[in-house]
């Protein structure tokens, strides 16, 4: 049975800005959420797993961002799962 969800925003040490034919691509300063990676524990049955999601800056075509990514896990699906069965 799913225990716990933990969802963490990671900070990375540099910086790194790209430009693709398809829009911008940015990580985002230090100390700001913009880019950043989202990582995401599952707790389940003494057995831990681990997702990482990173979400495209804004402006590019796809509109997930770090915030929304977040909120999705913490807000919808997180509620969803905790309590479910593995089989």
């Amino acid at each position: 049975m799913i225990d716990r969800i933990e969802v963490f925003v990671t900070e990375l040490p540099t910086r790194i800005q790209r430009t693709f034919s398809s829009g911008s691509w940015d990580t985002g300063a230090p100390k700001q959420l913009l880019g950043k990676p989202v990582l995401a524990r599952i707790f389940a049955d003494g057995v831990v797993g681990c997702g990482q999601i990173r979400p495209i800056s804004p402006g590019h075509f796809v509109a997930d961002t770090v915030h929304s990514t977040v909120a999705a896990i913490t807000e919808i699906y997180g509620p969803l799962l905790l309590g479910r069965n593995l089989a």
